[in-house]
């Protein structure tokens, strides 16, 4: 998976030029491309020599949609999202983003490789990241690139600690007042970033 994702990067630094000295648009429709044929060879090592299974619901729902732009909310660990929301996406023929915690920019190759993909990333200042998530919504919007983009909101994996437990515990709290049943699957959503995308 590492090799694919290296030959993408190469490849978005070849193309990046596009980006800055001709058209940003021209460079998104080009990496949408690239992603379209390079994506499923990266998503062979799972799902067909791990044998992943994913199992969904609803699906039908996203094909009628495919080629709209959508925000997909995750209600599970962003450590596994990514890949069923590049396989969703494959299936459908659609470009996939996702909004992410800034600390991936730091791992090598994968990180960099979503960063030329025009990932938004969140560095935890809600006024700056507002404005970045924006730019690149319009940004997306002005060159008529469609994606689906996945949110991942539990923001942390709650185990067995005393202070997980409290965290739990404070989550369920805050749906209970807010009229809520609370959540069983995810932890709190962070609102401002849901916020931002209303």
């Amino acid at each position: 998976m590492t090799l694919v994702a290296l030959i993408n990067f190469l490849m978005l630094l070849v193309l990046l030029p596009i980006k800055y000295m001709i058209s940003p648009g021209l460079y998104r429709h080009l990496t949408t491309t690239l992603l379209d044929l390079s994506v499923p060879g990266f998503l062979c090592v799972p799902f067909s020599w791990a044998n992943c299974r994913v199992r969904c619901n609803g699906l039908g729902y996203l094909r009628d949609r495919a080629k709209e732009n959508g925000l997909i909310l995750s209600n599970h660990s962003a450590r596994v999202d990514w890949i069923i929301g590049l396989f969703i996406g494959t299936y459908y023929y659609t470009r996939v983003g996702f909004v992410t915690e800034a600390f991936v920019l730091l791992l090598p190759i994968v990180g960099w490789f979503r960063m030329l993909c025009e990932d938004m990333f969140v560095f935890r200042s809600f006024k700056k990241d507002k404005i970045r998530l924006k730019e690149n919504i319009d940004a997306f919007h002005d060159s008529g690139v469609k994606r689906w983009v996945f949110l991942s909101p539990e923001g942390m994996i709650a185990d067995f600690s005393d202070f997980d437990r409290k965290y739990i515990e404070d989550c369920r709290s805050f749906c209970k007042s807010r009229g809520m049943k609370p959540f069983d699957m995810c932890l709190t959503p962070r609102y401002k970033g849901i916020t931002v995308f209303n």
